[in-house]
């Protein structure tokens, strides 16, 4: 089966037998076996090596029996045999797989100079190994258990060895992956777990081995190393589709009525929630952990409960702190002290965490009492210390027992149903527990927002991914707003506050927020924005979770994971710089962690691009990159966040209805749609599909759909083929599909199989439409059956090449909010005038394409083709506003047939450009007057037989060149404060002569080996014109009409 999250990268469910378990123990499910496969074993004496893969071996050194019994961190040893051979050879055991080739001295215990491991002529990037070679060095690391009190620390675990934070140590693991090649587990000292799956403790149950170490050398093939980590480490459990979408929590006093009344907040306001969760505050008083839910707040949970679980759909979870164990106050204490076999009488009954009786009875008498038709899932607040409960720290912690015992409970109660829980991070095999908890957020504040997104991509290195606590610092509506929209992009959402939004700060109006809603409108509509577009991804992060199960790789992946040659790849660090990852194969997300800039009130972001072409999904930029080194660097706008998709990727995405944002995410996909990108001819997707809450996935109890299309000519054809597999209780017979296409050529017809699909102006089912301030048609076509499928043909009038249809959204969305901004202060020019303004005109013109696309599709195809001449006239227009003549601007212009041929301009006449083939265009600088002080002329000469513009201050014309008549206007001849070179560069494969002096230029003529000529003169920098005065005194006007420009300017290239 072929099954893909996105277009570029097609991956195959490996055998039917790997993804389909057979014959399962339903205390097993996955069938794990800590025993491994006989031919897999070679014994030597006192050692014993298991090989585990082909780049996966096990070394034991024992002076008794070998160890075969599971441990917290490995749960299966029984992988199918993989070929490899033995030799003896002057005392010396060598074994060799494809990959590599390990030799031991015989009769030796284990040392650097008697076992090592080296490559076998592969070139995965591993080269040697040696016992008890250090593994600090090159490792991209793991995780550790928290964000408990810690900001932007060092994952690197030989720096964090005596580090604890709440008296537990950090639990800190290296990652599977390393640039050294290789990654070791060292899993002597680890738990062991008896025959029904419970800890033991190390003390008194030791291993047998005296060494028992794994080695990984997988070089950079890092999706291998993290597949083999999952088939012997336990794989990643599916959690409930549910646990994919927003989750609500905040440390407050609420009770029955408190809990409808959140819901009704995101209700009201089509704000999407998914779980509600309650702090500790839902239980009894007399401690600070409890398992009674509190009288006086909730006279009737099951009843309370009711409303959000069976009325409203939601999912609930609640909090706790075990370390009380179980007081004589708990309704259950009487029951509890019965099953351990105390007297009724027996006073407070300690945690005991280790005692397998204890927990069971925790579990299945005090804790199920209090679920009963009111909890679905526990979040183990866990921070009370290592060594409590029975335990000694380190390995042997509360926090991965509690994780074990309450994920995997569902399983041995017999019950049908997925684990989730919410907790901290205790080691190794955690992984087959999410989702993890990050702790109590340290701030919240720039710092630790940026730190978040390398602490998350850093974790995809064992397999784990985080929820982390979204929560605004008082007064500051833009960090919210910027948490928000990291937590939507990222493994999990979950707002959540520790106390902060309450007590004596609201006497001053100083608290903390995680009410989505309490917020400026722009504020407000961002935030529900990202959360709405999270929800509405579900499809794609649902796939990426069965992804993970199968083959260990997370969600959020770090860029060297598909980019492992490359250095850019490897340049996140723990202070925020280039906090950037992959989601799934097809979206590269680099959230903005800064503050934005306080005169343009836009963030400045700088987000490498590996080679190939990306669509950025908030403006339809086409960038088309062919270098290593390839770098975005430009403003964002408080309602945008940098993602950029794969080109021609298909991503399937669900709608959110008005008055239905709740409970969306676990329900089945009754309407489907499907946004297609530009860039590619050709592409397909497989939708991954089950009921989202039981274990049947595990036994085959799940569909695949597979969405292509092919672009042939004036033609795009979409198929998506009859749903494979053996189905799954709830599944549709049919559903709603939707096409989106992005940046999309005008439509002339659409059929659906043999049904003609008509044209509707403003959409609806069974039509297409075209959203022409999104520069996106949509086709609707209903009722459609699962077991058929459906073929989709799309003709269209014109195809323009993807680079002519390049960020038209992005500007037609700015030129809106520009002349919205301006409107506010009435400072849009001509609002009040007879023949109105270029503004006014430019922001409004894309919504008539509709209606165009039909009705007079020559008018149509004038609009897009002499748009960005429209755009440059109404940025000149408000850069008049902002006291710089509309005159003085460099523009560079680039035909749009091959952007081969680049030439710089100044004045209207540059402006009003009517040759259609130069359409790509941006500003390098701001020039000055012809009267400024050294001014020096600038001029333009073509060459006809290389077809190229070059810009100069020479005023005669080289060998083969005519002057034009074109006013390039004037720049400064000295550098002055603040301005920056216009340097002239030659291509000499291109035959191109470019000024440029952007950095985006500057970035452009580098990366494609352009050869640096001379320097013009000095121009004043790209960055937008302020007057000299501190930014506090800028008058409210002038501050609206500079954001304004920075929202104009940052739509060029």
């Amino acid at each position: 089966l072929s099954f893909s999250a996105g277009p570029m990268s097609t991956f195959v469910f490996l055998t039917l037998a790997l993804v389909v378990v057979s014959g399962t123990n339903d205390l097993n499910p996955w069938n794990y076996n800590p025993v491994a496969n006989p031919k897999s074993v070679v014994i030597s004496g006192n050692a014993r090596f298991t090989v585990l893969s082909e780049r996966l071996i096990r070394m034991e050194y024992s002076n008794a029996k070998f160890e075969d019994r599971a441990t917290l961190a490995i749960v299966n040893r029984n992988l199918p045999p993989v070929m490899f051979h033995k030799s003896s050879s002057n005392g010396w055991l060598n074994i060799e797989t494809r990959y590599v080739k390990l030799s031991y001295k015989e009769g030796q215990t284990f040392q650097a100079s008697t076992l090592m491991v080296v490559n076998n002529g592969s070139h995965t990037g591993f080269q040697k190994w040696a016992f008890g070679d250090d593994p600090k060095f090159g490792n991209l690391f793991g995780t550790i258990k928290s964000l408990d009190e810690i900001k932007d620390t060092t994952l690197n675990c030989s720096l964090l060895t005596n580090k604890k934070v709440h008296n537990e140590h950090l639990h800190c693991v290296w990652g599977m992956a390393s640039r050294q090649g290789w990654v070791t587990i060292n899993d002597q000292d680890t738990p062991i777990l008896d025959a029904t799956d419970f800890p033991l403790a190390p003390a008194k149950f030791p291993s047998s081995d005296s060494v028992d170490t794994y080695l990984f050398a997988h070089g950079t093939d890092y999706k291998a190393a993290l597949f083999d980590f999952m088939q012997t480490g336990g794989k990643y459990s599916l959690s409930p589709r549910y646990s994919q979408g927003i989750w609500w929590s905040r440390w407050y006093d609420y009770n029955d009525v408190g809990t409808k009344g959140i819901v009704d907040n995101y209700e009201s306001r089509d704000i999407p929630l998914d779980i509600l969760i309650l702090d500790m505050d839902w239980h009894t008083k007399f401690a600070w952990g409890g398992y009674t839910w509190d009288p006086t707040l909730f006279p009737d949970p099951a009843d309370a409960m009711s409303f959000i679980r069976d009325n409203k759909g939601l999912h609930t979870g609640v909090n706790l702190h075990d370390d009380t164990g179980v007081r004589t106050d708990e309704a259950q204490h009487a029951a509890m002290a019965k099953a351990l076999g105390l007297p009724t009488t027996t006073g407070n009954i300690p945690f005991d965490v280790v005692n397998k009786t204890y927990m069971h009875a925790l579990e299945d008498i005090v804790m199920s009492a209090a679920a009963k038709n009111a909890i679905d899932f526990w979040w183990i607040d866990w921070q009370q210390g290592g060594a409590v409960g029975g335990c000694t720290g380190h390995k042997w912690n509360p926090t991965i027992i509690l994780n074990h015992v309450r994920h995997t409970d569902h399983i041995r109660r017999g019950e049908n149903l997925r684990g989730l829980t919410l907790a901290r991070w205790g080691g190794y095999g955690n992984q087959r527990y999410p989702v993890g908890f990050s702790g109590d957020v340290n701030g919240p504040d720039w710092t630790s927002l940026a730190y978040q997104p390398y602490f998350s991509l850093t974790a995809a290195n064992v397999g784990y991914w985080w929820s982390h606590d979204i929560v605004g610092p008082a007064g500051d509506n833009e960090q919210f707003t910027r948490w928000v929209q990291w937590a939507s992009y990222s493994g999990a959402f979950r707002t959540h506050d520790r106390g902060m939004s309450a007590g004596p700060c609201a006497v001053e109006n100083r608290c903390g927020n995680v009410e989505i809603w309490n917020a400026p409108p722009m504020n407000f509509e961002a935030n529900r924005d990202a959360m709405r577009a999270r929800v509405e991804l579900m499809p794609y992060i649902y796939n990426l979770t069965r992804y993970a199960y199968d083959f260990g790789v997370g969600p959020m992946r770090p860029m060297y994971y598909d980019w492992p040659n490359l250095n850019m790849a490897y340049s996140a660090d723990e202070k925020g710089n280039w906090g950037q990852y992959m989601l799934g194969d097809s979206l590269l997300v680099s959230p903005v962690t800064v503050p934005a800039d306080k005169t343009t009130m836009m963030a400045d972001k700088k987000i490498w691009l590996p080679p190939g072409t990306w669509v950025e999904m908030y403006t339809g930029m086409v960038y088309d990159v062919t270098t290593s080194n390839y770098v975005v660097s430009k403003p964002y706008d408080i309602r945008e966040v940098p993602v950029f998709v794969k080109a021609g990727a298909i991503i399937p995405n669900i709608p959110i209805k008005r008055g239905q944002s709740i409970a969306v995410a676990k329900q089945q996909y009754s309407e489907l749609f499907f946004s297609i990108y530009p860039g590619a001819n050709s592409a397909e997707t497989v939708l991954y599909e089950d009921d989202g809450m039981s274990l049947d996935y595990i036994k085959g109890g799940f569909t695949t759909t597979k969405a292509s299309y092919k672009r042939d000519g004036m033609t795009l054809t979409f198929t998506l083929a009859p749903a494979k597999g053996k189905g799954f209780k709830g599944m549709l017979t049919s559903r709603n599909i939707r096409l989106h296409l992005v940046n999309s050529d005008p439509i002339k017809s659409v059929t659906a199989g043999s049904m003609n699909v008509p044209n509707s102006r403003f959409g609806g089912p069974g039509t297409w439409w075209m959203q022409g301030e999104k520069l996106e048609s949509q086709i609707d076509v209903q009722n459609v059956a699962l077991s058929k499928g459906v073929t989709i043909t799309v003709t269209f009038g014109k195809v323009y090449k993807t680079q002519q249809l390049s960020g038209l959204k992005g500007a037609f969305t700015h030129a809106n909010w520009a002349h919205d901004h301006l409107d506010k202060t009435r400072q849009d020019v001509g609002a009040h005038l007879p023949l109105g303004g270029h503004l006014a005109t430019t922001s409004s013109t894309p919504e008539l394409l509709g209606k165009l696309v039909v009705s007079d599709p020559k008018q149509y195809m004038n609009i897009i083709e002499n748009y960005p001449n429209m755009f440059l006239q109404a940025f000149g227009e408000v850069l008049s506003l902002a006291g710089q003549p509309a005159n003085g601007i460099l523009t560079r212009l680039g035909y749009g047939g091959g952007g081969m041929d680049h030439w710089t301009c100044q004045g209207q006449k540059c402006m009003s450009q009517s040759d259609a083939g130069y359409t790509k265009v941006m500003v390098e600088g701001y020039g000055v007057a012809s009267n400024h002080p050294g001014a020096k002329k600038l001029n333009v000469f073509y060459n006809k037989m290389i077809d190229d513009h070059l810009t100069t201050t020479a005023t005669t014309a080289p060998s083969g060149y005519v002057m034009q008549s074109y006013d390039d206007g004037y720049v400064m001849g000295t550098q002055e404060k603040g301005s920056v070179p216009l340097q002239l560069w030659w291509s000499e494969q291109q035959k191109d002569s470019f000024a440029v002096a952007s950095p985006a230029s500057m970035a452009y003529v580098k990366s494609r080996g352009y050869v640096f000529n001379t320097t013009l003169g000095y121009v004043m920098p790209v960055q937008l014109h302020q007057k000299s005065m501190p930014v506090k005194h800028l008058e409210a006007g002038e501050a609206f009409i500079q954001y304004a420009v920075a929202l104009l300017q940052s739509s060029f290239e």
